[in-house]
């Protein structure tokens, strides 16, 4: 099986067993090892989103090209099985994938969805197996999902305690994939490890914002610009608060931020205005005055 990859909330230590050849087959083996979960309701009507709309909302995000994805991985060869759970990397603008409830539990979403990303590839490529083996797993995550979300549209705890549980939510995801390979491993006495260990790529996606960045200024200046994340104004939006009110301001005549995809929108004095638009910016982007 293959695929690529990262974590970016924690790692766990990895377990060895031994000898073992990996043929594919021995997934099917292993296809009722974990009994399937029943995905929970949500609970109050506090605020955020519902479970359909955290899926559909992590189905677009993650085809949507406006960030950087790191898929599900799966290796196993020479008898090692390689693994890492796929992330999304925004955080380098976005504040909302690190620091707030909705934002963690779209990361654990999105896992879920790249994982599911990965077994339509191993079915179309005629490991229909593939399925079996990782469907109890997509279910018991999107329970873990579920109940977090609960907590968070229920409004009863603070914003901090459901923080850390939306963090402990995207751990436990990491943990239940990494426990179905380790029974695999079991089965088929291989050595299970990181992709890190192995030396690939993985996400980071609390790491500071790449230099340079890029700019942004009106024309003609003397514009206040306003500006978000467009990943911030995606999981406002999906907490059903208004994204405007959190957008930042600068009367600087050049602004810059790390390179990526924003809302912005510029207001001259005299009121003519830009936007709010969505744009990527990448090098320098100038908003420009409308005439009459």
């Amino acid at each position: 099986m293959t695929s690529s990859a990262s974590t970016g909330s924690g790692r766990f230590a990895r377990r060895v067993l031994r000898r073992g050849g990996l043929p594919v087959a021995g997934l099917a083996l292993l296809a009722l090892l974990l009994a399937p979960a029943a995905i929970g309701g949500d609970e109050g009507d506090a605020g955020g989103p519902t479970m359909a709309e955290l899926q559909a909302f992590c189905r677009k995000l993650v085809t949507s090209g406006e960030i950087t994805i790191f898929p599900f991985h799966v290796t196993a060869e020479g008898g090692i099985v390689t693994f890492d759970a796929g992330d999304v990397v925004a955080c380098s603008q976005s504040a909302a994938l690190c620091s707030d409830p909705v934002g963690v539990l779209v990361r654990a979403q999105c896992r879920v969805e790249l994982l599911q990303r990965f077994v339509e590839r191993e079915v179309k490529e005629g490991r229909t197996e593939s399925r079996a083996f990782w469907g109890p797993t997509v279910e018991a995550s999107e329970k873990v999902i579920s109940a977090a979300l609960a907590h968070v549209r229920g409004g009863r705890h603070t914003q901090g305690v459901l923080l850390r549980r939306a963090h402990m939510a995207l751990w436990h995801v990491e943990e239940i994939f990494l426990l179905r390979l380790l029974r695999w491993a079991d089965e088929i006495q291989a050595v299970v490890q990181t992709l890190e260990e192995r030396g690939g790529e993985v996400a980071d996606p609390c790491a500071p914002p790449p230099m340079p960045f890029s700019k942004l200024k009106s024309s003609p200046p003397g514009a206040t610009i306003h500006y978000l994340s467009a990943i911030d104004w995606d999981v406002l939006t999906l907490w059903k608060k208004n994204p405007s009110e959190s957008m930042e301001k600068s009367d600087d005549e050049l602004l810059e931020v790390p390179a990526g995809v924003y809302v912005v929108k510029a207001v001259w004095p005299g009121g003519r205005t830009v936007g709010p638009t969505r744009l990527r910016i990448d090098g320098e982007h100038i908003m420009v005055k409308p005439t009459d």
